[in-house]
């Protein structure tokens, strides 16, 4: 059952591109691992929504099984479609579920994959199973896995950033991964610390000055002051490092 939904999903997705097989994406990607049909964003959506009712036939244990084998396929699009089946249950979805994530990101091959978790599933989780998601991102900062510790940064983005409840969190992180050598990290990092110095610039502009000074990539330092203007940003950008 599950083999003749992924081959119909394929096809579909192949007919939307016309009748192309997926091939490297570079143009957002660094790297030739993430294949891609390279389909438009809104004929994927217009594809989610002839999906879900296929899912939705299917029990609890099925739609998670196929979620896993979904992004275990290599193909960006359906990748991504075993993360909206993640997220269209998300409200059925425990801790128990975690192995399931260790998985998955293991079989990821784009920033793009890890952003959907982080915030369609992992976020919403958070509200529910705090202590348990938390414990989850802390280890996966020190995973060797680079999907797993940009997750750990990036669900603490958009919503979660709002309350200024995890700047503590982000900063902890944020203290090794700060300076991580892959780029995709250092700019999940970089886009946790802004949207947390909305909420919390008393806490996250003394901590970038400090990244700064202690010889912060730039492209972290960059993504986090992006919002900043006029003298509180040349004030960052004018810190030394040291020596």
């Amino acid at each position: 059952m599950k083999s003749k939904i992924i081959k119909e999903l394929y096809d579909v997705l192949k007919q939307a591109a016309g009748g192309r097989d997926p091939e490297p994406e570079t143009k957002f990607h660094k790297h030739e691992e993430y294949l891609s049909f390279g389909i438009g964003a809104s004929e994927y959506y217009a594809i989610e929504e002839w999906f879900k009712p296929i899912v939705l036939e299917l029990d609890l244990k099925e739609r998670l099984q196929l979620a896993e084998e979904l992004c275990a396929e290599n193909i960006g699009e359906m990748g991504h479609a075993g993360i909206f089946i993640l997220s269209l249950n998300v409200d059925s979805l425990d801790p128990s579920i975690f192995p399931v994530f260790d998985r998955i990101t293991e079989n990821f091959h784009s920033w793009s994959h890890v952003d959907a978790l982080s915030l369609y599933v992992l976020q919403p989780m958070l509200q529910s199973f705090e202590k348990e998601v938390l414990e989850l991102l802390m280890t996966w900062s020190r995973s060797k896995v680079r999907w797993k510790r940009r997750t750990s940064m990036v669900v603490f983005t958009r919503k979660a950033s709002k309350s200024g409840k995890y700047t503590d969190i982000v900063i902890e992180i944020s203290r090794h991964l700060a300076f991580d050598k892959e780029d995709i990290v250092q700019k999940g990092v970089g886009w946790a610390l802004k949207d947390n110095m909305r909420s919390a610039p008393d806490k996250i502009v003394p901590f970038v000055k400090d990244l700064r000074r202690r010889g912060a990539p730039s492209t972290v330092i960059l993504y986090a002051i992006r919002n900043l203007k006029g003298k509180q940003r040349e004030d960052i950008m004018a810190i030394k490092q040291r020596g």
